[in-house]
């Protein structure tokens, strides 16, 4: 992908395209998929849509800048975030599916709010748009990486760091200051009990060693504090 004064150059933003859709492709092996077929893919990511299925919904205006469609295939709905096309109390839910994510080796990147579609008619949480993570711990090598700062590690700004599950553990308690809170790690303004706060705190801790090591930790920790004051409050 190649970027211009006006903007994104159309063959390069087909090449990216293809590429992201065949590394995802790749991660759902085994499974049979009709979105994921690179071979077929010689066209932008809307009309690539539009061909083979009927976008009946287009999302534009989240913080990566990239749209998003809603897509029906035969009888299937598909949600499709695109990576390169620009446009104009669940945390728990989150952690347990970056757990079940670490677990098999992903490094969380490019997290924020945009990446959870919630269902309100089942109470379901989705983690989405996964197109930037990584299957092994690494080094930064940008400088400032991808993502919203609201949510970033600071090793996701300094070049060399060392990108790994921490790393995840740091973006979740972020996710916990942003939903519970707003965006701050004061008391006043966390939507939870104390001990909660605390255990963001120490995810959200500037230095890496200070965290949680795992995201299970994390989550251990989050779900046994929401028990233990569930508990005291009954």
């Amino acid at each position: 992908m190649q970027l211009t004064r006006h903007g994104l150059e159309s063959e390069p933003l087909v090449d990216h395209w293809r590429t992201f859709m065949g590394i995802m492709g790749k991660r759902v092996k085994g499974v049979p998929h009709p979105l994921l077929d690179p071979k077929l893919i010689t066209s932008s990511p809307s009309e690539y849509l539009d061909v083979v299925g009927e976008i009946f919904a287009k999302y534009e205006g989240d913080d990566s800048g990239n749209v998003a469609f809603g897509v029906a295939v035969d009888a299937q709905r598909f949600f499709v975030k695109t990576a390169g096309e620009s446009g104009g109390q669940n945390d728990t839910g989150a952690m347990h599916s970056h757990a079940e994510l670490t677990q098999q080796g992903w490094i969380a990147v490019d997290f924020y709010d945009g990446s959870l579609m919630y269902n309100f008619g089942t109470g379901t949480l989705r983690v989405i748009d996964l197109d930037m993570y990584r299957d092994k711990p690494f080094r930064n090598v940008m400088g400032r990486m991808f993502g919203s700062s609201r949510f970033m590690a600071p090793e996701e700004f300094e070049l060399g760091a060392l990108v790994d599950e921490r790393t995840t553990v740091f973006v979740m308690g972020r996710a916990a200051a942003v939903f519970l809170a707003d965006g701050t790690l004061t008391g006043e303004a966390f939507r939870g009990p104390a001990a909660l706060l605390d255990v963001v705190r120490k995810a959200c801790s500037p230095d890496p060693i200070e965290r949680y090591q795992t995201v299970a930790a994390f989550h251990g920790a989050w779900s046994a504090t929401w028990t233990d004051a569930s508990l005291a409050g009954s």
